[in-house]
């Protein structure tokens, strides 16, 4: 009524925030609900990160938080369940935004997402200069239903993340340290 446009925006703002992490809840409990075999194709790596690099870039601009996503040239392809793949990096590089947006210490966050290739494993680290967890948080980090996002978080993301790699005979790995950010090197094979 008082044509207030800031007011508007901002409100605006934290409906599509709420909106998408509705969106993310409700696919995560789904995804735990139902066991299912992943459904593999070869997918062009290059391609995937394009995919979740045009899903991450604008929540990580609005923001302001630096997003750097780089790709070694000519990587190739690998046999993954896309969709689970996708879901599996955009839950970590959504962790990444949530402790940097929540870091008040710093003056500039950024967010690096690295995909390279070592053998036959295709290598995925994301990186953040956010908050960081303590060693007891990183030790329960991929246990069901476990956050430390307090009413923000349901515990099923990493967990799910996780599940995902392990079911593609891959493995996540982090490293962390309280006000130094968080590493997740993602370790899938090309071929299941």
């Amino acid at each position: 009524q008082k044509d207030n446009r800031d007011r508007l925006e901002k409100g605006w703002e934290i409906v599509l925030r709420n909106v998408s992490r509705i969106r993310s809840m409700v696919l995560d409990i789904l995804y735990y609900a139902k066991d299912r075999e992943p459904i593999l194709e070869q997918v062009p790596i290059c391609e995937l990160v394009s995919e979740v690099c045009s899903i991450i870039k604008g929540k990580a601009e609005e923001q302001n938080i630096k997003y750097i996503c780089e790709s070694e040239d000519n990587i190739g392809a690998f046999e993954v369940d896309r969709q689970a793949i996708r879901s599996l990096l955009v839950n970590l590089l959504e962790n990444s935004i949530d402790a940097c947006r929540v870091d008040n210490k710093k003056t500039e966050h950024q967010i690096n997402f690295k995909i390279t290739s070592e053998g036959d494993n295709i290598i995925m680290v994301i990186q953040d200069n956010g908050i960081g967890m303590e060693r007891e948080t990183c030790e329960k980090a991929f246990s069901l239903f476990f956050s430390s996002k307090g009413n923000e978080g349901t515990g099923l993301g990493l967990f799910i993340a996780n599940k995902i790699a392990t079911t593609h005979n891959g493995s996540i790995h982090l490293e962390s340290g309280v006000n130094e950010g968080s590493t997740f090197t993602v370790r899938i094979p090309r071929l299941n």
